[in-house]
């Protein structure tokens, strides 16, 4: 290959580099009990896990241990975290020997204001119970770690969750969770872009209110979730198929536009440099075919 060609090659390669890095959203690797929400298509929620069409192939995962106390060993808790539209949707799944099995087995998404895992900072509650395979949600204002239920009027989002028997004889319990970023009710957490908010998960048996304060809870850890924008690309692609805005950043959208045409100018460029030197030398294979 000629110099002149060389250096075409490198600047076609350095501008691709310059253009993707500016088109994509930079990622960061979440730290021990963070975790960033994938985007995607959502699951359905009702307590089962159908790998057969993908559900929560979009989702990041962590794993949390759950504890009794600080120097317990704890339960590992798979926790997956998936964003679309206006709703977070959480995906809790661990096993259990079963005769450490309960009647009345639930488990709970205890959310804060902020980042931080102090119980006092809890505004809302998300509690999945299931007794005898039987399956219900309750949504709860919590005030001071004291806890209301709210009517059904008032509930945010949907729950469901699932106990079945594995391969190697333990439980696995699965507990969905569909929680609005948005909420209706104004005593619910409103999880904002941009914003880090600690989820508390808690696990346990026979979950009642006693005096507004919770009972039943065995076990609980903290992680850290991080709400994020869509990148401007899947906002554009399918965020307005299901949920057109009712502001739009214009200056975004001209930029991205403008990105995506010069990303064509220069591979129509550089191809059509590459069919010109193709080109040429099958000319000049003719040419010494000739003589």
């Amino acid at each position: 290959m000629s110099e002149k060609g060389s250096k075409i090659l490198i600047i076609f390669l350095l501008t691709n580099i310059f253009l993707i890095s500016m088109l994509f959203p930079t990622t960061v690797k979440a730290q021990e009990k963070e975790i960033a929400p994938g985007f995607g298509f959502p699951p359905f929620i009702n307590g089962k896990v159908d790998s057969y069409i993908g559900e929560w192939s979009w989702a990041s995962s962590q794993t949390v241990p759950i504890k009794t106390n600080p120097s317990d060993k704890g339960l590992n808790i798979t926790v997956k975290a998936l964003q679309f539209l206006d709703n977070l949707y959480i995906l809790c799944q661990y096993e259990l020997e079963p005769n450490s099995i309960e009647k009345n087995e639930f488990l709970g998404l205890l959310i804060s204001e902020t980042d931080s895992d102090d119980i006092n900072n809890l505004t809302d509650g998300k509690i999945i119970k299931i007794s005898n395979s039987q399956d219900s949600f309750s949504d709860y204002y919590i005030d001071d770690f004291n806890f209301t239920e709210e009517s059904p009027q008032e509930v945010d989002g949907i729950g469901a969750g699932t106990n079945k028997t594995s391969k190697e004889g333990y439980i696995l319990m699965t507990y969905e969770f569909k929680i609005p970023l948005n909420p209706k009710n104004q005593k619910n957490q409103k999880l904002e872009y941009g914003n880090n908010y600690s989820f508390t998960i808690c696990q346990g048996n026979n979950f009642t209110l006693m005096e507004g304060v919770p009972e039943g809870i065995i076990r609980n850890n903290s992680i850290i979730v991080k709400i994020e924008k869509p990148s401007i690309i899947f906002y554009i692609l399918l965020y307005n198929l299901f949920n057109p805005p009712t502001e739009i950043n214009y200056n975004e959208v001209v930029t991205i536009v403008l990105k995506i045409i010069i990303f064509g100018i220069v591979y129509l460029a550089f191809f059509s440099y590459v069919f010109k030197i193709i080109f040429s030398f099958r000319k000049q294979i003719r040419r010494i075919k000739k003589i």
